[in-house]
């Protein structure tokens, strides 16, 4: 009997046989590896929670007894708690290191980044509330720091905020009895607080007095946080540069608050490539409202103190005043031909009083009285039968109007800047420490006190007032520090 082939029928039927088999083979071991992966993805986020236990154990004075305290994967990387990434096997690469973790009394939980974000913002409305609370007006102005109860302290003067979740760090300023500015550290996230805005930052708060109120003065973040119109470099240790060939000031990115009845330790390590570059570098002051103080905004000529006689309205050309025995009205400055009136108030509702800070104030408003100009200054002369004291203006008031007997001043100027280091000086090309003692508060051109109204203060350079071509400079090293007594 001859041996017969497959049919084609029967070829077929193997083929889809072994095809059905596969299939199935392979769905078993997608199904195996699967399970086998969510097992080792389970295994490792175990792995993390048990990391999470043992820094609570190190660290339990810090958990709220009804609520959580929330730390990140790489904070638990950095303290030696894990020793390496984490891989998940579902990625086959990394857990994010900026995963949270919620760390209970009782419980630990890899946390929804967004829902702890929200719960955290909560806090720090419900911390913001309970100090608005608790303000009086007999509550001093100035830096309040968290203490090891978690309420706020300025010299004798506590705050003492009703809650009842985690104890807080940082500092905040007090302005006019309203909470302004602060940096509030909570569940162990830095928060940055400016009057309604709450910002995350990556930088820690200053928690104690006498630490370094530049976030980043030493440069350890490793980039040019709080220096955004400088370049970071990373050589020699850190330093920042920046070049220029114009006449150009520059800043730092910080509005750093400081309490003006306190005593500060002010420095900075500079460079420079040119020596023949004319420099200025000091601080720049700031008020509530982060606006820069200017010099003609507290400077006034002395005893010229008076008050308008008629109300000084939109479309007026003369300004009456009721005294103007100590005006200077024949120097040529025109940043004295001008007014400094005492009626500013701030966002906050505060009324600076006399001699000390207004933003009301304009210069070049009128002619000397040695100008040929028909009526240009008249003082105690006879108008209409009547003795007056008027002036003239070049062009007529726009300025709103302001009512009769509002103070005023005539006005007055200086350098724009308190220039603390270097006043048109020059910078060697090694590395140079500056610093100065900052303490008082001044109206004149006195570079190391700060200023009437100043809340927050700015570092400011101007490295080549000469305009050379490229001319670099380099900082490092700076500090702002409360002096403790």
């Amino acid at each position: 009997m001859k041996n017969k082939g497959f049919t084609l029928i029967e070829i077929l039927g193997v083929i889809t046989l072994l095809a059905l088999l596969s299939t199935i083979i392979i769905l078993s071991v997608n199904k195996s590896l699967k399970n086998s992966k969510e097992t080792l993805s389970e295994i490792q986020i175990e792995e993390i929670k048990s990391a999470a236990a043992m820094w609570r154990t190190d660290n339990i004075e810090l958990i709220p007894e009804n609520d959580y305290y929330i730390v990140s994967l790489q904070q638990l990387k950095d303290e030696g708690y894990i020793k390496e990434d984490i891989i998940n096997p579902k990625t086959d690469s990394p857990f994010d290191n900026n995963i949270l973790i919620e760390i209970g009394m009782n419980e630990i939980q890899i946390g929804n980044n967004d829902n702890i974000a929200q719960k955290t913002n909560t806090y720090i409305n419900q911390e913001i509330q309970a100090i608005k609370d608790k303000l009086l007006y007999s509550t001093p102005d100035g830096i309040y720091y968290y203490n090891t109860q978690g309420n706020l302290e300025r010299d004798v003067n506590i705050i003492y905020p009703t809650r009842s979740w985690n104890k807080p760090k940082g500092n905040i300023l007090i302005h006019n009895h309203q909470f302004i500015s602060g940096c509030i550290q909570i569940n162990g996230i830095n928060y940055d607080i400016y009057k309604t805005t709450i910002t995350q930052q990556n930088y820690p708060c200053s928690t104690t007095r006498g630490e370094n109120l530049f976030v980043n003065g030493d440069l350890s973040l490793g980039d040019n946080t709080g220096f955004n119109s400088f370049t970071y470099n990373s050589d020699d240790g850190g330093y920042l540069s920046y070049t220029t060939s114009s006449n150009t000031t520059i800043f730092g990115g910080e509005f750093i608050p400081i309490d003006a009845e306190k005593k500060y330790d002010y420095g900075v390590t500079v460079k420079t490539n040119n020596t023949s570059a004319r420099v200025y570098m000091g601080f720049v002051p700031i008020d509530i409202d982060h606006n820069i103080i200017q010099t003609y905004q507290y400077t006034y000529m002395a005893n010229t103190l008076t008050t308008l006689a008629k109300d000084l309205n939109n479309g007026d050309t003369y300004v009456y005043l009721t005294d103007m025995t100590n005006w200077n009205t024949e120097t040529s400055n025109t940043y004295n031909h001008g007014f400094i009136f005492w009626n500013y108030v701030d966002s906050t509702g505060y009324h600076y009083s006399e001699l000390t800070y207004s933003r009301n104030a304009w210069k070049d408003l009128y002619n000397n009285n040695t100008t040929e100009v028909t009526d240009n200054i008249e003082i105690n002369k006879e108008v209409d039968g009547e003795v007056v004291n008027r002036i003239k203006l070049k062009s007529a008031w726009n300025k709103g109007n302001i009512p009769m007997g509002t103070k005023l001043s005539q006005s007055n100027d200086g350098p724009s800047y308190q220039y603390t280091f270097v006043n048109g000086g020059y910078l060697s090309s090694n590395w140079t420490t500056k610093s100065a003692i900052l303490q008082g508060i001044g109206n004149t051109h006195e570079y190391n006190k700060f200023k009437n109204g100043q809340k927050y203060f700015r570092f400011m350079a101007l490295p080549d007032h000469s305009a050379l071509p490229n001319v670099t400079t380099y900082y490092k090293d700076f500090y702002l520090r409360e002096i403790v007594e």
